[in-house]
Parts: structure tokens; sequence; C-alpha cells
């Protein structure tokens, strides 16, 4: 989503750049200088363009793999006799039981961007103007989102 914000610092890196010989202009300088070279008779008339775009990334889950937990169990016995005069080695024996399942996320990395360009014919035109967001699709489309 484009903020209000983004689109004065594009715009004042594309308007304020070689154009003019310096860049990071504020919006009102921006404005200003627009309403200047209107004025300026020698100038011929102008068409401002402003283009500005967001991507981004983000996980998407799109699905569970089941993984095997193993589960074990076993009893171990050893004896003693006489106090401790006859022993027997430890002995061990399995007990089955069930394993459990668990289950672990399927993620897809997906990219999203957005543009929106904005065309003026005048500096009065340019300040009522509302941005029309325009989204550029990166693969698969629907949601205007496509896996990276």
């Amino acid at each position: 989503m484009l903020k209000r914000g983004m689109f004065a610092v594009a715009a004042s890196s594309l308007f304020g750049g070689a154009a003019f010989g310096h860049a990071g202009l504020s919006l009102q300088e921006l404005r200003a200088r627009c309403h200047q070279f209107e004025a300026d008779r020698q100038i011929m008339p102008f068409v401002s363009t402003y283009t500005c775009g967001e991507e981004r990334t983000f996980w998407v889950k799109t699905g569970e793999r089941p993984i095997p937990l193993p589960n074990d169990s076993a009893v171990h016995i050893r004896v003693q006799m006489k106090d401790g005069c006859h022993d027997t080695d430890w002995w061990t024996i399995p007990v089955p039981v069930q394993d459990n399942v668990g289950s672990c996320d399927v993620v897809e990395q997906w990219r999203a961007s957005a543009r929106t360009t904005l065309t003026f014919h005048s500096c009065a035109a340019r300040r009522d103007r509302q941005p029309r967001r325009r989204r550029v699709l990166q693969g698969a489309a629907a949601a205007g989102m496509g896996r990276v």
C-alpha cells in the first residue's frame, strides 16, 4: 500500500533530481517549483508524471506436513538375591507403544508489488487529484500477489 509520505519522497527524488540540480525537495517545495515553471513564459507548457511503487515479500502458509514422532518404552529388570551375593545383569524388555504424529507448517515466500502513476497537466490539477492505485502482479495473479 502506498503511503502519502512515500509518494512525496519518490516525487521529490524524481522531480528534484537532475532536472533541478539537487535532490531532496519537500512536497511544498515541489509545488512552488511547479508554479514557478508555469509562471515562466519562456518555458513551454509541461506535463508532470509521478510514479511510485512498493514491493515486499512475506510468507504464506500453504499446508501442513505430518512428522512422525517415534516413542519407545522399555522395562528394565535386575535381580539381587541373598543380600546382593547373587546378582543378574540388567534385562531390558521393550514394550510396544504407539508413536505420536506432529505437524510442520509448509510455507512459501510470496512477493507483492503495487505501483501508481499520476499525470498532471497543470499545478492546480496536481493539488486536486487523488492517486489511483494499480497493482502490478508478479507471478500467480488473482490476489495481487505472486510466489517468489
